[in-house]
């Protein structure tokens, strides 16, 4: 089963700019997944707590995941409105999962 017939949509823009998070359908999703601009660069987490305060604004009752790049971020990400803060092993995209609220 792939992952489109389970709904699953990729959206990639810069949602940094109005009105692009609601044509992603943002304010509708069950899930959101607001990876790093550039894995390797600390200002990316300014990115990630704009793009989540743009998210919280929308009122949006998705469960949020996103990655940080430095860990002391964690708390002010949550604080912004991510159920996860995670940071991914790039060498293994596979290892990256998210459980629904029910466990699976």
């Amino acid at each position: 089963m792939n992952l489109r017939s389970q709904g699953v949509v990729h959206h990639t823009g810069d949602a940094l700019e109005d009105g692009m998070l609601e044509s992603a359908g943002a304010h509708t999703a069950k899930y959101i997944i607001v990876l790093c601009r550039d894995n390797q660069d600390g200002h990316s987490d300014s990115l990630t707590f704009d793009i989540l305060h743009r998210i919280k604004a929308l009122n949006s009752s998705a469960f949020i995941m996103a990655e940080a790049i430095n860990d002391k971020n964690r708390p002010r990400f949550k604080d912004a409105g991510a159920n996860a803060v995670i940071r991914p092993v790039r060498a293994y995209p596979e290892m990256l999962t998210l459980l629904d609220r029910s466990g699976h």
